[in-house]
């Protein structure tokens, strides 16, 4: 009898050893993907966040130009060496790391420096594939901020990756956001800041003539069923 309860503390052990190494297997199997994930969104927002500078130091060179045009300076060596074709200056990923419209790309940048936030703003028929990478997305897949009107960005509030629109909930009456297009950035002040149930948030994604900005993310502090609805009106 000793011998037989002997046996099966032994296998008994090799079997709770064996359990073991397969929890440890599973939480590093478990790990590796998290961390991928995170590397993988990273180096997203870190090209982001490049090809926005960019854009920027674009916009700017353009700006001094249209100044230097304003004042009928025809100083032909200047001119060619600072000429930029302006029809270039869009939202893009491609090799000459600019911001474009087309391909389903970037529509504009917002920026709200409360929170240290600057992203591009994607639409087009691929906004369920930046949905996922944590990337904003305008409401509808042919809404774009140059058409005017109730210009609306959804996004997720992720507390795995700290990226995108995580800090949302900071975002008071009164705070500043900046929407940069193709050829100016404008300056609106949220006025609204609420909670809503997510089946009720449709009425929200409909554009109309009113100009104004509409930020739209999940709730899950609140509760699972809650979403943030921030507006903001230009600043006149």
């Amino acid at each position: 009898m000793n011998s037989t309860y002997s046996k099966n503390i032994k296998r008994n052990k090799k079997i709770i050893k064996l359990i073991i190494l397969i929890c440890i297997l599973l939480y590093l199997i478990l790990m590796f993907i998290v961390i991928k994930n995170i590397s993988s969104i990273q180096k997203k927002e870190s090209k982001e966040k490049e090809l926005i500078n960019n854009y920027k130091e674009l916009h700017k060179q353009i700006e001094v130009i249209d100044k230097q045009d304003n004042n009928n300076i025809t100083d032909e060596t200047y001119l060619n060496q600072n000429t930029i074709d302006k029809n270039t200056a869009h939202i893009s990923d491609n090799n000459k790391q600019t911001i474009s419209k087309s391909n389903n790309k970037g529509d504009c940048i917002i920026e709200i420096p409360d929170i240290n936030l600057a992203k591009i703003v994607y639409t087009g028929k691929d906004r369920e594939t930046h949905l996922e990478n944590y990337e904003l997305v305008t409401a509808a897949d042919d809404m774009e901020y140059s058409q005017g009107g109730n210009y609306i960005i959804c996004g997720h509030a992720s507390r795995l990756y700290g990226h995108s629109l995580n800090r949302i909930k900071e975002i008071t009456k009164g705070t500043e956001i900046l929407i940069t297009d193709n050829e100016k950035t404008d300056k609106y002040t949220v006025n609204k800041v609420y909670y809503s149930n997510m089946m009720d948030t449709d009425k929200y994604c409909r554009q109309n003539n009113k100009q104004e900005i509409t930020i739209i993310s999940c709730a899950k502090y609140i509760s699972k069923e809650s979403y943030i609805v921030i507006k903001a009106i230009p600043n006149n």
